[in-house]
């Protein structure tokens, strides 16, 4: 799968439709056909929505599996903060999804949605809550009170 990147702004419809960004659905590819998981940004205080490929979630079901028991506390907060929240959308013919009340609402987004590009995932914004947040990144970066390690490629990895 291709990686979601950019940033792109588009009008939402009174009924809550959006379109996707054609570079974001042909990043999908086929599972395109599969439509996407939508919750919350738990990570973010709930102020954006997070969209992973339905894939996406199946692997964090698997990491669930396999690092909690089944019935710890943790596991059971980690799946009501995800899987309880998410809604899965489906594209119709002209690229578009219909974003649940619920979201837009949670999101405070209304008449546009920002769409911002994460690698593996995506997230929704309304682009007024959005500016000040990317603002404080620049200046975290900026600061150089971020780092990152790439790593060599491995064959097989992340997909």
């Amino acid at each position: 799968m291709a990686l979601f990147f950019s940033e792109q702004t588009n009008r939402v419809d009174k009924k809550g439709r959006v379109s996707v960004p054609a570079q974001f659905r042909s990043a999908l590819g086929e599972a395109l056909t599969l439509g996407v998981a939508a919750f919350p940004a738990f990570s973010l205080d709930k102020e954006a929505i997070e969209v992973w490929p339905i894939a996406r979630l199946e692997q964090l079901q698997e990491s669930l599996d396999c690092n909690y028991d089944r019935f710890s506390e943790d596991q059971k907060s980690l799946a009501l903060l995800i899987f309880a929240e998410a809604r899965q959308l489906t594209f119709d013919d002209t690229g578009r999804v219909m974003l649940p009340k619920v979201l837009l609402d949670t999101a405070a987004i209304s008449e546009e949605a920002l769409f911002v590009g994460q690698g593996r995932t995506y997230q929704i914004w309304n682009p007024k809550r959005y500016a000040p947040h990317k603002t404080l990144i620049e200046e975290r970066a900026a600061n150089g009170r971020m780092s990152l390690t790439v790593f060599p490629t491995i064959e097989g990895a992340g997909s």
